[in-house]
């Protein structure tokens, strides 16, 4: 690591394995968080949606009629958390792979981080918006390469 003429911290590609800095790789991680912890609440929602269906269905024919608009509620709701899933990971995560993608990564980042934050994902959209930081970060450590 050393500090260009003007201020600028420059990390040569030797300094890290995977060629890209390291406030690129936190965000590269807080966003691999932010899918974990998405994945972890999906499978966590999707067993007590199965738990319900099967304690409303052991009730009798009326238990069947609330299950089937807890379902499609439900449904719609776990589709949209599989959406979160892959646009994180799409739109994100694979962007920050490699320094030459890092910028594409950027505005996803800060767009999905603040619609999740809104729409129930509190704990992956608070990452994403810190995963934009220190994308910023490091488009500025990096100076013209972006």
């Amino acid at each position: 690591m050393r500090i260009s003429s003007s201020g600028q911290t420059i990390f040569p590609q030797s300094d890290y394995a995977a060629g890209i800095d390291p406030d690129a790789s936190t965000a590269r991680t807080l966003t691999l968080i932010a899918l974990i912890v998405q994945a972890v609440f999906f499978l966590l929602g999707l067993g007590i949606v199965f738990f319900f269906f099967l304690a409303l269905g052991v009730a009798g024919p009326a238990g069947f009629g609330a299950a089937s608009i807890l379902g499609a509620f439900l449904g719609v709701s776990f589709l949209i958390s599989i959406l979160w899933i892959v646009l994180d990971y799409v739109f994100v995560y694979r962007n920050l792979a490699s320094r030459v993608n890092i910028a594409n990564a950027r505005t996803p980042s800060i767009l999905l981080g603040i619609v999740q934050l809104v729409f129930g994902g509190v704990i992956p959209g608070i990452l994403l918006i810190i995963a934009y930081i220190k994308i910023c970060d490091s488009m500025n450590n990096r100076g013209p390469l972006y």
